[in-house]
C-alpha cells in the first residue's frame, strides 16, 4: 500500500510548499517571468456599509448580473468587502468550488451598484492560473475537473 500512495503523497507535499514558502511561490511565478503577489496587508476594518446601497440591494444586483450573463444557475455566491474602499466583490460560482472557469468575480460600486469590473479566470495572469492548478493538485480536485 505504501508504494501506491507515495506518488499522491509526494504531489501533496510538493504543492503544499507553494502555499507556505515564499521561495516556492517565487519559483512558480518565476517560471512565467512574473513576480509573485506579496503578502496581504492587514487593513483597518471598514464599516459594513460604506456606501448608499445596502448589501441586500447589492446582492440583488449581483443576482441580476449573473442571470443576464449566463450564470443564472450559480451554485454559490459570496461577497468580500473592505479590500477596496467604495466597492464590494461578489464571487459567483456555477461549480462546486472546483472549477475556476465556471466562476467570476463581480465588483460593484457601493454607492451606485454599477459594475466596476468583472474578472474571469481568463483574465488571470499565467502565474495565477498555474497557482490555481497547483491548488487543485494539492486538494485532489484536479481529478474532478
Amino acid at each position: 500500500m505504501g508504494i501506491w500512495t507515495i506518488i499522491p503523497l509526494f504531489i501533496i507535499v510538493i504543492t503544499a510548499t507553494v502555499f507556505h514558502f515564499n521561495w516556492a511561490n517565487e519559483i512558480l511565478y518565476g517560471a512565467y517571468s512574473e513576480a509573485p503577489p506579496g503578502p496581504r496587508q492587514k487593513r483597518i476594518p471598514v464599516d459594513l456599509i460604506n456606501g448608499q446601497q445596502t448589501y441586500k440591494e447589492l446582492f440583488n444586483f449581483a443576482k441580476q448580473h449573473a442571470k443576464d450573463n449566463g450564470a443564472s444557475d450559480w451554485h454559490s455566491m459570496w461577497l468580500k468587502f473592505g479590500r477596496e474602499v467604495g466597492n464590494t466583490r461578489f464571487y459567483i460560482d456555477r461549480s462546486l468550488g472546483n472549477n475556476y472557469d465556471m466562476a467570476y468575480a463581480l465588483y460593484l460600486s457601493n454607492d451606485t451598484a454599477e459594475v466596476i469590473r468583472v474578472k474571469r479566470c481568463s483574465d488571470w495572469s499565467s502565474g495565477d492560473q498555474a497557482w490555481g492548478v497547483v491548488r487543485f493538485l494539492h486538494t485532489g480536485n484536479i481529478l474532478v475537473l
